[in-house]
């Protein structure tokens, strides 16, 4: 009997391990074919430079701030929650989760709405040299993902739950889904909205 739950355990890694590795491997494709699609529709330079600025605010709040949290310790906690199988307090206790993050994440979007110029300045003063322009546009790209940040937070809240619970294929293609609507933006929205399509195609994606 030992023999086989070791069995079983073992096969459940490997499963989940090919699972994350075929998602992980994926999202890299599309990483690759995103950024082909940008510099085909848009090219390199320019407007292009203040949409990487702007959607890199996300991204790096997401890293710095609540990424290594979600998988350094809820994980552990939610984990250890669901082996003693307490169905009632581990109800309660992603309800505290959902509403904290809630309210944090939304005090960050604020905030990154509001600190939009200053964000601009900082990561992108140097535009001022070239195309005077490109400093309100790209502040109003870094407001209009800034949202992005909401949804990442609670994608990786969700993402923390469902490893707690042995459950990996939905993060194995979160990354690949996020990717596939910036792919998707550019051919379907650029003919309206230029470089602004992928500030949108980061909102869906997210």
């Amino acid at each position: 009997m030992a023999n086989q739950n070791s069995q079983a355990s073992a096969g459940g890694l490997f499963r989940s391990a090919s699972i994350l590795s075929i998602g992980n491997l994926a999202s890299r494709i599309l990483g690759l074919l995103r950024e082909a699609v940008i510099a085909r529709y848009f090219g390199t330079e320019g407007v292009v430079s203040a949409f990487v600025i702007a959607s890199q605010v996300p991204t790096l709040i997401y890293d710095f701030l609540i990424g290594g949290m979600l998988s350094a310790a809820l994980v552990p906690v939610l984990s250890e929650q669901v082996q003693k199988k307490q169905k009632e307090e581990y109800t309660k206790l992603l309800g505290i989760l959902f509403t904290l993050f809630g309210a944090v994440l939304l005090l960050l979007v604020l905030l990154l709405e509001w600190g939009a110029p200053f964000l601009t300045t900082l990561l992108a003063g140097g535009f001022e040299k070239f195309d005077p322009t490109l400093l309100p546009f790209t502040t109003m790209l870094i407001r209009l993902v800034a949202p992005a940040v909401f949804f990442f937070g609670m994608a990786g809240l969700v993402t923390a739950i469902l490893y707690s619970l042995q459950r990996f294929s939905f993060p194995a293609i979160a990354t690949a889904i996020y990717n596939i609507a910036l792919i998707l933006a550019a051919p379907l929205l650029q003919k309206w909205l230029g470089v602004t399509s992928l500030a949108i195609g980061i909102l869906a994606g997210s």
